[in-house]
């Protein structure tokens, strides 16, 4: 799920559904509580079948609840218009207002990072390139990460080992939302096409276990495989070949930013 599209289009929704509501004549009471607890709960169904984070989810408690909470104060207002907005409820509005801009900062920084003309005025050395400041995903300590730093050297020795010679294209064309074919080229040690094997593609964030996606490549041409690869958000991604051929098995990570 994208988190902007999520956060800010169901908050969009309790908006429709609090007017609709009231259009049917309904309290503004209960306006609010149906609209926010609806889109609340449609949301935590969604999140219990793909769990986006403890984080992502107590984030759109507080935007969908505080949505229906400032809804619900406007309308007051606007039913009493001879009164003056106590200056309580205008700091609630205010509170929630500026939890939504900084929600809205702090979701496109994790996505896609600081913007170029930022990060150079910011940060030290940017404008030399190689900055990248979204979010690759959490880190594991201990063992998992003792485990990741000879990864590079493990996929050098089974390539020496086996003698395979793989070709992979297409990476360097990803296009976010748009889907990529990429095509795994392999030949065993004699330079022959390495015909017959099961060739998969995994995208992960990096030091995480679960993938986002796994492709299936298909046979093409006598040891090409081909298949479609869409990828949804940017930042930083680990993209992991695997390749079993008998009793064989080669896993080859190339990391992409897109």
């Amino acid at each position: 799920m994208n988190l902007l599209t999520t956060l800010f289009g169901g908050a969009l929704l309790i908006v429709v559904l609090y007017f609709v509501l009231g259009v049917l004549r309904w309290p503004n009471y209960w306006r609010a509580v149906v609209s926010g607890g609806a889109l609340l709960l449609a949301y935590l169904v969604i999140a219990a079948r793909n769990w986006p984070g403890l984080d992502a989810v107590a984030m759109h408690v507080a935007v969908f609840i505080a949505t229906a909470v400032i809804l619900s104060l406007l309308n007051v207002r606007r039913a009493e218009p001879s009164k003056k907005l106590h200056w309580a409820p205008k700091v609630i509005i205010g509170f929630f207002l500026l939890l939504f801009a900084i929600d809205g900062v702090f979701i496109y920084v994790a996505s896609h990072g600081l913007p170029e003309f930022m990060a150079k005025r910011f940060l030290p050395e940017a404008d030399k390139g190689g900055a990248h400041t979204a979010f690759p995903g959490v880190m594991p300590h201990g063992e998992d990460a003792a485990k990741g730093i000879s990864a590079h050297l493990k996929q050098q020795a089974a390539l020496s080992r086996l003698g395979w010679q793989i070709e992979i294209e297409g990476l360097e064309r990803i296009v976010l939302n748009q889907a990529t074919e990429i095509k795994v080229r392999a030949k065993d040690r004699a330079g022959m096409p390495l015909s017959d094997a099961q060739v998969s593609l995994a995208l992960c964030r990096p030091a995480q276990r679960e993938p986002h996606a796994v492709v299936t490549l298909g046979p093409g041409a006598p040891g090409v495989y081909r298949g479609m690869l869409r990828m949804a958000e940017a930042g930083d991604w680990l993209v992991v070949i695997r390749i079993t051929h008998g009793q064989d098995v080669l896993e080859l990570q190339q990391p992409i930013t897109r």
